[in-house]
């Protein structure tokens, strides 16, 4: 670059949506959001993780129904008569 006169290129900024990317699993977002707002739809839970940057490339129409799949089955949260989705909870027994 400097035979050519020029300087060295400077790189671009990422795009707003791939600047911050998610700190957590999905599966714990979804959980924690569950926890916090109460029973929700699968599109809400879709909306909240594109919104939240887990996927930049638009792939979730597929991840989040099967990350759901999996959080039901391994316990944390359940599927309610109606669709929504709500968190599992825990009772603990006095010892």
């Amino acid at each position: 670059h400097r035979r050519h006169g020029s300087t060295a290129p400077v790189p671009k900024a990422p795009p707003e949506s791939q600047r911050s990317a998610p700190q957590q699993p999905l599966a714990d977002f979804l959980i924690r959001k569950l926890a916090e707002q109460g029973p929700m739809p699968q599109d809400k839970l879709r909306a909240l993780a594109v919104q939240e940057g887990y996927f930049p490339d638009g792939d979730a129409e597929r991840g989040v129904p099967a990350v759901l799949l999996h959080v039901v089955k391994a316990g944390h949260i359940r599927q309610l008569p109606n669709g929504d989705f709500a968190e599992v909870i825990r009772l603990r027994r006095a010892i």
